[in-house]
């Protein structure tokens, strides 16, 4: 997998400083230390997360706070021992899916989800994925502690389907999957995300790369942000990795493996039309650079062991791809190569 470099720093940093916020927030109210210690258990659960942002970046009111309490009390004692011993628990709750930056679609809870039975689901793909790909993943993982499924009315398919956001830490939504593999996708795509959002805490320089939306983008019809791009490039090179890793795996049973070589040609394409459009870039720092370089690497690994006709159709398909939008956004003013 690719890590940023000191990842985990900052993981323990942001997690702390969290916790500390928490930690005086809970000490003010009025209960018993046996309840205190309660909700303390559930410090590093994405909704108490959540709430902590919101009180820092938006400053709610006193309402909106004891509503967001109530919901931290309605944590299960199971579900917080569970993350507190880094396990991914599925949780159907409609406040853990976020309502921010979702381009105008509707994320429903999908209410028919048992979620014991979609736990037991979850545990078998992780347990295949941790085998399949290799020790480093589960680590890779590890800011994910929560997973709501969900539907999108209008979109009947959506199976590589997933969404998070950097308020709502830890906590991820996607569209119920049957293929370990398709899980194992989502999972580290937004595990990336995560890492990003942290490195982003740590480089301020890197937000000026949010503010130009003139780059081409092999993944979104729309003209994108250099650090839109820098996402898509860091999250698919560590997708299009672990879906290799599993796919090269000879322990894994070929029924499982339907449509994977594909989608790692595809990904390895994208990935390289990205790097190749962001090098237009005026917003790009060090940091981003390196990046860059490193997914670079990775993708030159994974394309050696592809077919090279299948890589070949890929390339093509992401070419036309490319036309197509940018002749139907004719309106915009792509930076393109």
């Amino acid at each position: 997998m690719l890590f940023i470099h000191d990842s985990f720093n900052h993981l323990e940093k942001y997690q702390k400083k969290i916790s500390d916020f928490y930690l005086k927030i809970v000490n003010s109210f009025n209960i018993s230390e046996i309840k205190k210690n309660e909700f303390l258990t559930k410090d590093v659960h994405p909704y108490t997360h959540f709430m902590i942002r919101k009180i820092i970046d938006d400053n709610i009111t006193s309402k909106k706070i004891t509503k967001m309490i109530n919901n931290i009390n309605s944590i299960s004692k199971d579900h917080a021992l569970k993350i507190n011993n880094n396990q991914i628990v599925v949780s159907q709750k409609q406040w853990l899916v976020s309502d921010e930056e979702t381009r105008g679609a509707e994320l429903i809870v999908n209410k028919h989800i048992n979620e014991k039975y979609a736990q037991k689901i979850l545990d078998d793909h992780i347990s295949q994925a941790a085998d399949a790909i290799d020790s480093d993943w589960i680590n890779f993982i590890k800011p994910i502690k929560t997973i709501t499924y969900i539907y999108v009315p209008g979109f009947d398919s959506i199976p590589f389907f997933s969404g998070s956001n950097s308020r709502l830490f830890g906590a991820i939504c996607l569209a119920e999957q049957s293929k370990p593999w398709i899980t194992a996708e989502v999972i580290t795509h937004e595990s990336a995300h995560h890492w990003l959002f942290l490195f982003e805490d740590e480089h301020p320089n890197m937000s000026d790369g949010w503010n130009d939306k003139e780059l081409y983008s092999p993944w979104r019809e729309d003209p994108r942000p250099t650090m839109g791009i820098l996402h898509g490039i860091y999250v698919f090179t560590n997708v299009c990795y672990a879906l290799y890793k599993y796919h090269y795996n000879k322990n894994i049973n070929d029924n499982h493996k339907n449509g994977l070589i594909e989608r790692i040609s595809l990904i390895a394409s994208q990935v390289q039309c990205a790097i190749n459009e962001i090098k237009f870039s005026k917003n790009m720092t060090q940091e981003g650079v390196a990046i860059c370089d490193r997914s670079q690497n990775k993708i030159d690994e994974i394309v050696s062991y592809l077919p090279l006709k299948l890589l070949e159709n890929s390339k093509q398909k992401v070419v036309e791809t490319k036309i197509e939008r940018v002749n139907e956004n004719g309106k915009h003013k792509y930076i393109f190569n």
